[in-house]
């Protein structure tokens, strides 16, 4: 019993900077964890899957917030599955060995997974199955603007099976509340399995004072698309300040 609240303290981990990973690690219902932690001081290690930490998108950017803002009682290693540059196949084929060296070594309580769409999926979901017959705990972490494109093109078996991956999995994440209604219902999932965790922005501590300006300048960093929401702001911008 002892042993039990000493390690369900270590991973309430309290952090006013939230981290999608630790978020997972609070979660009472969750009892894997316990098991993993044999003294109250010892770190819970966690180990990410995702693009390349230096990767120019919101994926790279995201899991660089989350490894750099780790407390103190989390410690991630981040394993890359893409690059944009090396074959896909000899990176992730690296990921996987590198994976169960980790599990062999005893280096796992969590596995944090970041998926968009397509072959990601199919990536993602071999990495989850294999934490699964380790019975490592997965927060799969989504990101896919286009899933629910690709997932209503899949065949019926792959849905079945891509189902049941997501549902075996312990949390997933979700970008905003339309995404948790798609992946709630496309993948019939529970309801508290699913929650929102809005991508985090970094606000500069001091910020130029535009007191003196009747000025609005609008800074996009990004592709320009009609996904991106360019051309609706475009269209607002006049409707809401005039024409000028």
């Amino acid at each position: 019993m002892s042993h039990q609240k000493n390690s369900t303290k270590t991973l309430n981990i309290e952090m006013d900077n939230i981290s999608s990973t630790h978020l997972l690690a609070k979660q009472k219902s969750i009892s894997k964890y316990d098991e993993n932690l044999k003294k109250s001081n010892q770190k819970t290690n966690v180990l990410m899957f995702g693009p390349c930490l230096l990767e120019q998108g919101g994926m790279g950017a995201v899991q660089k917030h989350i490894v750099d803002n780790a407390p103190k009682e989390v410690n991630i290693r981040h394993i890359t599955t893409w690059n944009g540059k090396s074959s896909t196949l000899i990176l992730f084929t690296k990921a996987l060995i590198a994976f169960v060296f980790q599990i062999f070594k005893n280096q796992v309580d969590i596995v944090h997974i970041h998926v968009s769409e397509r072959g990601s999926v199919l990536r993602k979901s071999i990495l989850a199955v294999l934490a699964f017959a380790f019975s490592k705990p997965v927060l799969m972490h989504t990101h896919g603007c286009e899933f629910h494109i690709f997932y209503d093109n899949l065949p019926t078996i792959a849905k079945q099976l891509l189902n049941k991956v997501w549902q075996n999995c312990d949390k997933i994440i979700v970008l905003s509340k339309s995404w948790e209604q798609i992946y709630t219902k496309k993948c019939n999932l529970a309801a508290d399995k699913v929650f929102v965790k809005y991508n985090p922005v970094v606000v500069p501590r001091n910020v130029p004072s535009k007191n003196n300006s009747n000025k609005i300048t609008f800074l996009l960093v990004g592709k320009i698309s009609q996904r991106k929401g360019v051309f609706d702001l475009l269209k607002i911008v006049p409707e809401e300040w005039g024409s000028e």
